[in-house]
């Protein structure tokens, strides 16, 4: 474990550690339906890319 490091990493890049805390809340926050639908939009895309710009559908 590295923590008797902690120290030594709070002291050089404080500022990149807290930015970093504070992207990850808001990104968490933002809640498992956002993601959901993020990745079946995703999905998507690959499909219609694999399948040479045809949609299967109405």
């Amino acid at each position: 474990m590295r923590t008797s490091e902690y120290p030594k990493d709070w002291d050089q890049g404080w500022f990149e550690e807290i930015a970093g805390l504070i992207v990850m809340g808001l990104l968490v926050s933002l809640g498992a339906p956002f993601w959901n639908d993020v990745l079946k939009g995703m999905m998507g895309v690959n499909n219609v890319l694999n399948s040479g710009g045809k949609q299967t559908g109405p």
